[in-house]
């Protein structure tokens, strides 16, 4: 499995977790929202000139930015942060791609630097906050 491929059944895996798990009430942070989301963190990481690792590990951290809205949004982070690890613990796994093995700690901060206002000097990390 390639960056697009695990990109891709990130999007689709994420798609579907929403559709099942996230309360419509939630429209701010949506499937629509997070597409959006990783979007823009896209273009901003392109602006801090990311290698193209560390862009699929921005956009990793941007799809599951939100998916812990399934239990409301006190402490969603850290439960968006066990989605992506669950999820990518097994896709890594079963893909062997050398360069994603550490993605877990640097997706997982980005993650969770978003409940916080002061960004790191990682610009992973500042990406996922901007």
């Amino acid at each position: 499995m390639n960056y697009e491929q695990i990109l891709k059944a990130t999007e689709q895996y994420v798609e579907a977790f929403f559709s099942e798990n996230i309360s419509s009430k939630y429209v701010f942070h949506d499937f629509e929202h997070t597409v959006q989301m990783v979007g823009a963190a896209k273009g901003i990481a392109e602006g801090f000139e990311l290698d193209e690792r560390e862009m699929v590990l921005v956009q990793l951290a941007a799809w599951f930015h939100d998916t812990g809205y399934q239990e409301g949004p006190t402490d969603h982070e850290a439960r968006s942060c066990k989605i992506a690890a669950d999820f990518l613990n097994g896709k890594i796994a079963a893909s062997n791609i050398q360069i994603l093995q550490d993605a877990d700690p640097i997706v997982l901060d980005s993650i969770k630097i978003v409940a916080f206002s002061d960004a790191s000097k990682n610009n992973i990390k500042k990406t996922i906050r901007e």
